[in-house]
């Protein structure tokens, strides 16, 4: 073979070796994009925003803890650590369609998404904007696309569920919102009775014993003030104040008190409810009879 067919054919190689490259890397899945706020510390977030159907659920940071704005109640902690997440973690899929008559079929129209906004706080413009739609069929992701872009994308590891439920999900429905370990001491005004536990550096004491309380009957009653939850949250507006409250406690934690009200029991379809009013929280919970009075037996066993 002679030099120039030689040359020739290494050109040609080259070439075919060139094309063949191309045609492998255009076969192969593109790289996903993360979310525009991964990388922006939980503390710089200021306001998340929420409209589903024309509803808005905004929650917003005030003072290291994330509230609603309407009703004006304290946010599930862990509720918004999982919305916070995923929206920081998800991952931006491949494109599906670029075609606007078909965003109906993803529900990414104007009309059927769910719209969520992310703020920092730095400006009035959103970090993070999408239109989400439905799940995906392995329900591990979501159809989305961009306002003002027409390309219908996944969002990796964004449940559809967790965006669209965000009002019934966020509220905080725990009687006392805050970590236990905090607290300094506990009155517990009953009907016939009152009843003040203190802390004293490691040790409790009782306003109605001089022995200090062991520490097992403590956590046990803390235990049972953590999880004292809600079951819902009052819907009417009738007056919910009782003549005499069957449990005023107050919490004592540095220099601040909140105080938990009970009010008389409601005939409810699923038995005896009590209206609750709690300290910075504009709504009414509704908390079961048998709770307050487990609650009420537990620290007062003569009444």
């Amino acid at each position: 073979m002679t030099p120039a067919r030689l040359r020739n054919l290494v050109i040609l190689l080259a070439v075919f070796a060139a094309g063949a490259a191309l045609v492998w890397k255009s076969q192969q899945p593109k790289a996903s994009l993360e979310s525009p706020i991964a990388k922006i510390p939980d503390d710089r977030l200021a306001r998340i925003e929420i409209v589903v159907n024309a509803s808005t659920t905004t929650i917003r940071r005030t003072g290291g803890e994330w509230r609603l704005d309407s009703p004006a109640d304290p946010a599930d902690p862990a509720a918004a650590a999982r919305l916070i997440g995923a929206l920081k973690n998800f991952t931006i899929g491949s494109v599906l369609s670029e075609n606007p008559a078909r965003h109906s079929q993803y529900a990414v129209n104007d009309s059927s998404a769910a719209r969520v906004q992310v703020f920092t706080g730095i400006s009035d413009k959103p970090t993070l904007d999408l239109l989400v739609g439905k799940p995906s069929a392995d329900l591990s992701s979501s159809y989305f696309r961009f306002p003002g872009d027409n390309r219908v994308r996944t969002a990796d590891g964004l449940s559809s569920f967790l965006i669209r439920e965000a009002s019934s999900q966020l509220p905080a429905m725990q009687v006392i919102p805050f970590g236990l370990e905090e607290a300094t001491s506990f009155r517990f005004r009953l009907p016939k009775r009152e009843i003040t536990l203190t802390k004293s550096s490691a040790t409790w004491t009782s306003s109605v014993s001089t022995a200090p309380l062991e520490q097992k009957w403590v956590s046990d009653l803390e235990g049972k003030l953590r999880e004292w939850r809600a079951s819902d949250v009052l819907r009417s507006t009738a007056p919910v104040e009782a003549k005499m409250p069957a449990l005023v406690l107050d919490v004592v934690r540095s220099t601040a008190t909140f105080t938990v009200t009970v009010g008389d029991a409601l005939k409810m379809p699923d038995g005896a409810q009590r209206p609750v009013r709690t300290t910075g929280r504009a709504s009414v919970l509704l908390v079961s009879d048998g709770s307050v009075n487990d609650i009420a037996a537990f620290v007062d066993p003569r009444r």
